[in-house]
């Protein structure tokens, strides 16, 4: 732990970032992924492969958590079907979901559903304020939008299951985020029971450090924070460390769940 922004924030101030609400959610309406069981390298880091992992970016103070994590789910999900790299908006999915609240929280599965229903938007035509606007996807033209997003899976609850969905591409996961161990966070690897497991957080997974035992999760509180903007969560079973066991998914733009070749062990 060490002193950063959030340190003379106020509580109410820090849990305005927190923007992981059960509000009307998709969650329970989505398929389970069935993924294959594949040989890999334990090590595995998508920020290693390029086009798969964006830089760091920061929500500011809205509660738009679900909505960055979403977003660069979808972008690591492009990126794998077309070799694209893309930048996909945060507001369009802030303004747009009505089954979110906006700056008042959401989730990620909602925000699958309705790129679903609702092209992606490139952040370039729809640019992030940490506020909620009046939608204005239809003001974009359609010849500038991203392919309708084809489907997206629930990661069933448990440590194996994520690695699995892990190994295919970046994930989009929720944990808890509301206690000093990740609000005071400076760098090291997030053990034991003090962080909680009732999420409300909402973050992406990019890798797994077998020498450390830990997830490598990618915030969206800018790259002052943690360690250059990421945190290492140690890897157990159950609900796992601050909960990162629970409540996950993957958007996906293919066909299968082939990963892919170049990180097979």
């Amino acid at each position: 732990m060490g002193v950063n922004r959030f340190t003379d924030w106020t509580d109410e101030e820090y849990q305005k970032l927190l923007g992981l609400k059960n509000t009307k959610d998709m969650n329970s309406m989505m398929p389970v992924a069935e993924l294959p069981k594949v040989t890999y390298a334990e090590d595995l880091d998508w920020r290693n492969f390029p086009g798969y992992v964006g830089p760091v970016l920061n929500q500011g103070a809205c509660g738009s958590c679900w909505a960055f994590s979403a977003a660069q789910a979808l972008a690591g999900a492009y990126f794998k079907a077309f070799n694209k790299t893309v930048d996909v908006s945060r507001s369009q999915a802030v303004d747009c979901d009505f089954f979110s609240k906006g700056c008042n929280g959401g989730l990620q599965e909602n925000a699958f559903v309705h790129w679903m229903r609702n092209n992606p938007i490139l952040e370039e035509d729809y640019t992030y304020e940490p506020k909620d606007r009046e939608c204005k996807e239809d003001s974009v033209a359609e010849s500038k939008k991203l392919p309708l997003l084809k489907t997206a899976f629930r990661v069933d609850v448990g440590d194996s299951l994520l690695y699995d969905a892990l190994v295919h591409q970046p994930v989009s996961i929720s944990i808890r985020a509301e206690n000093d161990e990740f609000r005071h966070y400076a760098g090291g690897v997030l053990t034991g029971d003090g962080c909680g497991v009732e999420i409300d957080h909402a973050v992406l997974l990019v890798g797994f450090s077998k020498a450390d035992n830990a997830w490598i999760v990618k915030n969206s509180w800018g790259p002052a924070w943690g360690e250059n903007g990421y945190v290492r969560i140690g890897r157990t079973e159950g609900k796992g460390v601050c909960g990162i066991n629970q409540q996950n998914s993957i958007p996906v733009y293919y066909d299968d769940f082939e990963p892919v070749n170049q990180i097979k062990a």
